[in-house]
This record gives structure tokens, C-alpha cells and sequence, in this order.
């Protein structure tokens, strides 16, 4: 860098006392300079020419923060006021930022309790996390904690009775009850007019407990009598039957089976057996019960491929007037040519009123790989052709195969 002095008297001399000769001013006081800070390369000459390039020109805003103290851990510098800067941090640093937790950013999420999960509702957001997921859906394949049967199905059975005494009563050779009047019926075991001695399995269970009870009046005194449940006409094993003397006129008698084994369209009755041929069965005291004990786990299948983001039926189911359904799916969708998986858990509702079908929202478990994180699932009902619809919904220009393992509770 060219030194060019502008310093005082240029162009005068004085005397240096060291050497004893006349030298230039500026000379003199440089020496000096040099003198008292340790020679040359202990000082550094700056220029105004060099503030802005050497050196910071000074500047309104670095004027500003020098002001603030030692910034501690987690802190971040604010603007608080024109001019003003101050570290902050946590509620503090957010509310000068404008930003509210829940509104401008996500606030912290609970995990879905299993009784959301299987309702298919929350009051608040919530997120699944990987260990949640699994949770649910081992919940869900158990029968949700405690419930019987290997799957999660609702309770499915009937408990019928007659609606009135039934009088004078032929027992004299063995005949069944008739029941026109239902208690409860989950599955459609029963039916009121149609065969209404019986209780038909239906589809889809594997195993049933079967009781009865019956309450007869105006029985021959010191005579016999046999109450008995068949399977298809038949006594078989684990079935039960009790068989009485009896002295007195209103005799009441139960039996319970066994867990027995079923296939669709097995039917059970409730029959009494003996010498008198006039007998009332009272309706307060006399019933008859199933209920299933295991579910098919083989169920129903059925599969589709999907080549764009349009909802497909996967499977469907027709509806009945005035008729409930629930079905549980579980639906898989793979594509080959990336790898890419979705699965699925659902369970979900769907009924027809007076001709009118709908469907609740149902409750939906997603595990899904990265690429599959836009593919979906779910139940609704087609209102225009009376059928439930599993419908999957894949993506544009990616070839998807999917497939679907249902379960269906008809309640007529």
C-alpha cells in the first residue's frame, strides 16, 4: 500500500537528539512511535481510505447489537422494538414470533387409546406411532382383551322365547318349542315365522354353546318328562338333555351344552318329551340360547388392480331392507415393480333403513411404506344398488394389486 503522509508542518525539519542531525518532522515522530511500541512489526498504520475495506465502517445496526449480552444455550436473537435486540428463548422467543402451538405449529400429539381406535373417533388430533400401530391391531386380532373367539367380531348369537303361554301342548311324543319372539338376535340365527323352532348358524362360525329352560304347567303329577337339545334332528355329542320324575304340576328343568362344533346351516331345537298331551309352556320362564364361541379366521377373499388414483371396489355385500351389517377387512395392496406396500385394518358399519343404505366413518389402521403413504382403504355403503363397497384408492401410473380378507355379521 503507497504511504502517503499527511501529517503536521510538512516539509520542516527539527533536530534528533540521538544522531545529532536535522531530519523531516514526520521522520521524527514515526521513530518515536516506533520507539515506544517495540519496533515496526508491532503496529499497524491505518488509513481512512482502508475503514470499509480493512476495517468495519461503523454501522447503525452492529451499533445495536452491541448491546446484547452472552448468549446462553437454546437462545435465538429478537427484534423486540425498533432499534432493540435481546436473546430469547421457549414461550418467550415464540410469542415475539407471533406463533401459537397448536395454530402456526404442531403441538405435541397423543397416541390413540384402543377405545378410539376401535370407535374410530378422538376429540383432539392424535398420531400413531409404529409401537401404537402394532397394539391396535394385535388388540384387534385377539377380540380387543377378554372377548371370546379367536377374532375381533362383535358378540354374535340369539336368545328367543315365546311371545304367549303356549297351551295345551302335545308332548306325548317328543316335540320342539316354537319361539316367536327374539330377545336379541346378533347374526341372524332366528327367525320369528319361518322355522321358529330352530337356531340356524350362520356363515363364518366354527363353534357354539347352546342353553334352554323350560317351564311347564299343568302336567300330569308323578309322571316323567325330557328336555333335550339336537343338532339337526340328532343328539350328539356335547349336547345335553335332562330326564325327571316328577311329582309336581309346573316343573321347570335346564340344560346347557358344551362348546359343539358347526358349520353354516346346522340347526339346533329345544324339545320336550313326555306321556301327557296337554301341556302350557309358560313364555316368562322358557327360553332358548347360542351363541358363537369361534369364528372362521379362513373368511372371505377377494381381489383387484388398480392402475390410477381412482376408488376401486375391492369387495362388496348386498344389504337387506331394514338390515345392519359390520364387516372386518384386512386389506393388503403391493406394487411390484418398487415394492411399495399398504395394509390396512378395518372395521366398519353399514345398514339399510326402509330401503336407505348408509355407512358409519369406519375405523381405519394404516401401515403403509413411504412410497404407499397416498393409497387408501375403506367401507361405505352404495345407496343407489343396496351393497356395502370395501373401495381401495391407488396412484396415477403405478400398477397396484391388491387383496382383501372380510368377515360380514348380518343382523336382519
Amino acid at each position: 500500500m503507497a504511504l502517503t503522509p499527511r501529517l503536521p508542518y510538512p516539509g520542516q525539519t527539527v533536530l534528533d537528539p540521538k544522531t545529532g542531525k536535522m531530519v523531516p518532522v514526520w521522520w521524527r515522530f514515526f521513530h518515536a512511535i516506533v520507539e515506544r511500541t517495540g519496533g515496526v512489526g508491532s503496529i499497524t498504520i491505518i488509513f481512512l481510505s482502508d475503514v470499509g475495506t480493512v476495517v468495519q465502517a461503523f454501522d447503525v445496526v452492529l451499533d445495536d447489537l452491541s448491546a446484547l449480552g452472552v448468549v446462553e444455550d437454546n437462545e435465538i436473537i429478537v427484534g423486540t422494538a425498533t432499534g432493540v435486540y435481546a436473546h430469547e428463548s421457549g414461550a418467550t422467543a415464540r410469542e415475539s414470533l407471533g406463533l401459537v402451538i397448536g395454530t402456526d405449529v404442531q403441538a405435541d400429539l397423543d397416541v390413540p387409546s384402543q377405545a378410539e381406535a376401535e370407535a374410530g373417533t378422538a376429540t383432539t388430533e392424535r398420531v400413531w406411532t409404529a409401537e401404537r400401530i402394532g397394539e391396535a391391531i394385535a388388540a384387534l386380532e385377539t377380540g380387543g382383551g377378554g372377548g371370546s373367539g379367536t377374532g375381533a367380531f362383535p358378540f354374535s348369537g340369539a336368545l328367543v322365547k315365546p311371545s304367549v303361554d303356549l297351551t295345551t301342548q302335545d308332548f306325548s311324543t317328543a316335540a320342539a318349542i316354537a319361539f316367536d319372539a327374539e330377545t336379541y338376535d346378533v347374526g341372524a340365527w332366528h327367525d320369528n315365522s319361518t322355522n321358529n323352532t330352530r337356531l340356524t348358524v350362520p356363515t363364518g362360525v366354527n363353534r357354539v354353546r347352546i342353553a334352554g329352560n323350560a317351564h311347564l304347567n299343568d302336567i300330569d303329577a308323578n309322571s316323567h318328562w325330557l328336555l333335550k337339545i339336537l343338532k339337526n334332528g340328532a343328539l350328539v355329542p356335547g349336547l345335553s338333555r335332562t330326564h325327571v320324575d316328577v311329582n309336581t304340576t309346573g316343573p321347570a328343568l335346564s340344560v346347557v351344552s358344551a362348546v359343539v362344533e358347526v358349520v353354516a346351516g346346522d340347526f339346533f331345537e329345544l324339545l320336550i318329551d313326555t306321556v301327557d298331551n296337554s301341556v302350557t309352556v309358560e313364555a316368562d320362564d322358557t327360553y332358548f340360547a347360542i351363541e358363537a364361541v369361534e369364528t372362521s379366521e379362513s373368511g372371505q377373499t377377494a381381489t383387484v388392480q388398480t392402475t390410477d388414483a381412482t376408488q376401486t371396489v375391492l369387495a362388496s355385500g348386498a344389504m337387506a331392507a331394514d338390515s345392519a351389517h359390520t364387516i372386518r377387512a384386512t386389506v393388503q395392496g403391493r406394487e411390484d415393480a418398487t415394492g411399495d406396500t399398504y395394509h390396512a385394518q378395518i372395521l366398519g358399519g353399514a345398514r339399510n333403513e326402509g330401503g336407505t343404505s348408509s355407512a358409519a366413518t369406519p375405523n381405519v389402521i394404516e401401515v403403509a411404506d413411504a412410497g404407499a403413504a397416498g393409497w387408501d382403504a375403506t367401507v361405505v355403503a352404495n345407496d343407489s344398488t343396496d351393497v356395502w363397497e370395501i373401495k381401495v384408492t391407488g396412484e396415477a401410473a403405478h400398477t397396484i394389486d391388491w387383496t382383501v380378507t372380510f368377515f360380514e355379521i348380518i343382523q336382519p
